[in-house]
C-alpha cells in the first residue's frame, strides 16, 4: 500500500511539503521524476504544474528508504519573495489538484510499482497559526488517540509523539496519522504512563506547538500530557 499524506482533502496554501509512505523499501534513484502536481481545468482535464517541487533527483527519503518527503518550491510558497510575486502560490485557494505518481516508480529490487497512485485535494487560503493540542484519550483497543486543531506533518508527528513509562523511557509503538490525530498502539502490551509532545511537533505549513511558522522558535524540552 502507498499512501500520501496530508492524507485529508482540504491543503492550505502555504503547505512546504508532503508525503509518500511505501510499505517495502524503495529505489531512490531518480525517485522525484515519478511524482507530479497536477492542476483541475476548467474542461475537467487535468496538467501538471510546472516548478511546483524542488528538483533534488533522488528526493529525499527516510533511513529505512520507505517515506518520501517532497517539498514545495519555498519560493513561491513564501510571500514576499520574486517568485511568488510573479507566478502565485502553487497551491490556490478554491483550486483542485491531485498528486500522481507513475507506476513505473521502482523499489529496491527493480520491481515497478505498476499503477498509478493518485491523491485529490483543493486549496485552500494559507494556514498561519499555532498547533494546538485538543485531547488524549485511550481507546478499548489500547491506542492513545492524541488530536490537534490542525492536520499534522506526518513525519513530524511519528517523531515528536511518543508514548513513554513512569521512567520516561520511550515505549516501542505503532503510529498511525490521521489528519489531525495520531494513534500510538504500544507493540507489547504495557500500562503506559504518558503521552509526550515535543514542542516542535510541526503541521504541513510548518507551524509549531511553539507558534506559526513565521516566529515559531523550539522549546528546551518535550511536555507530557
Amino acid at each position: 500500500m502507498i499512501q500520501i499524506y496530508p492524507n485529508t482533502h482540504i491543503w492550505p496554501c502555504n503547505a512546504l511539503r508532503f508525503h509518500v509512505v511505501f510499505d517495502r523499501t524503495m529505489d531512490t534513484d531518480r525517485a522525484l521524476r515519478h511524482v507530479r502536481l497536477e492542476r483541475m481545468r476548467s474542461d475537467g482535464n487535468f496538467e501538471s504544474v510546472t516548478g511546483a517541487l524542488v528538483d533534488l533527483a533522488d528526493g529525499l527519503w527516510s533511513p529505512d528508504q520507505t517515506v518520501m518527503t517532497t517539498l514545495f518550491h519555498p519560493a513561491r510558497v513564501k510571500t514576499g519573495l520574486a517568485a511568488n510575486e510573479q507566478y502565485g502560490r502553487t497551491i490556490e485557494p478554491g483550486a483542485r489538484y491531485r498528486i500522481a505518481i507513475d507506476p513505473g516508480l521502482e523499489d529496491a529490487n527493480g520491481v515497478p510499482i505498476g499503477h498509478v497512485v493518485e491523491h485529490d485535494f483543493t486549496g485552500s487560503a494559507a494556514h498561519n497559526q499555532g498547533l494546538a493540542h485538543l485531547s488524549t484519550k485511550q481507546n478499548a483497543k489500547a491506542e492513545c488517540v492524541v488530536r490537534f486543531d490542525h492536520p499534522l506533518d506526518y513525519l513530524s508527528a511519528c517523531t515528536h509523539v511518543r508514548l513513554v513509562d513512569r521512567a520516561g523511557r520511550t515505549i516501542p509503538s505503532v503510529r498511525r496519522v490521521e489528519g489531525s490525530a495520531i494513534r500510538l498502539r504500544p507493540v507489547q502490551p504495557s500500562r503506559v504512563a504518558d503521552v509526550e509532545i515535543d514542542p516542535r511537533l510541526e503541521d504541513p505549513c510548518g507551524n509549531r506547538l511553539a507558534g506559526p511558522f513565521e516566529s515559531a522558535t523550539p522549546a528546551e524540552s518535550a511536555f507530557p500530557v
